[in-house]
């Protein structure tokens, strides 16, 4: 499964829904440019913080994906309210 599905799916878990029921993750960014941009990466520092349907989405360098409702702390210890793993 590829990032952007991992992201809607958890979303949709969180809210209680079917991931088709969900908008677009394309209001929040294109998924296609998201995994250009992994895929061109290569073991760099790169993170990503973006917001779809009111919840924090946030990507690790080690493409760990991090999901929280509002804000998402994110500091030094890298914890967020739900954590997964490629």
């Amino acid at each position: 499964m590829d990032l952007t599905h991992t992201i809607i799916r958890e979303v949709a878990d969180l809210e209680g829904i079917s991931p088709e029921e969900l908008p677009s993750i394309y209001n929040a960014l294109d998924p296609e440019s998201l995994e250009e941009l992994i895929k061109s990466a290569n073991n760099t520092d790169l993170k990503i913080q973006f917001t779809y349907v009111g919840y924090d989405i946030y990507i690790d360098e080690s493409w760990e994906v991090m999901v929280g409702q509002n804000d998402v702390d994110v500091g030094e210890n890298g914890e967020a309210d739900e954590k997964l793993e490629f």
